[in-house]
């Protein structure tokens, strides 16, 4: 079964996490004003890997439904933290992911992959992890990004098997 992350932005009535719950995987494609699809390679999933390895705090609303774990974030509480990790912060957040992997990834690719957002390729599990939640940091900001500009929420979903959640 294949994973995958699908991130969407939706209307800020799906701000509310009871709305949310009561919606289909259907509803809130069909919802979305701006709708990505990642693969989910690694476990754990890469906005826990981000946060634990940043201490950032996003405010993440998480329940398992059908289909799979859905994550709802307000844009405008997660924006400040996350545009000053990746953006005056990076060298601090780089050291905490580089660190997190046991230094299976270097500086460099970390750098990368939170610039760029570019998904990494498949690679051993700590390398990919790691690598899969920086590329992730970057693509759940510039959706966050977008959110604000049209007042709406952030919601992500991971499907297929059900992530486990072992840190390197």
């Amino acid at each position: 079964m294949t994973r995958e992350i699908l991130l969407h932005v939706l209307d800020s009535r799906f701000g509310d996490p009871m709305f949310l719950i009561e919606t289909t995987q259907e509803e809130r494609a069909k919802q979305s004003t701006y709708s990505r699809t990642y693969p989910l390679v690694w476990d754990p999933p890469p906005d826990t890997m981000f946060m634990r390895a940043t201490k950032l705090d996003m405010g993440v609303f998480a329940e398992h439904m059908d289909g799979g774990e859905v994550h709802m974030i307000d844009a405008r509480h997660t924006s400040p933290g996350l545009e000053a990790a990746l953006g005056p912060q990076e060298d601090e957040t780089i050291a905490a992911l580089v660190a997190l992997s046991n230094g299976a990834v270097s500086a460099d690719e970390v750098q990368s992959a939170l610039r760029t957002g570019e998904w990494p390729p498949q690679d051993t599990k700590a390398r990919g992890a790691i690598l899969q939640a920086a590329a992730f940091a970057r693509r759940l900001l510039e959706a966050i990004r977008f959110g604000i500009a049209n007042e709406c929420a952030i919601v992500w979903q991971c499907t297929g098997r059900a992530p486990t959640y072992v840190y390197p």
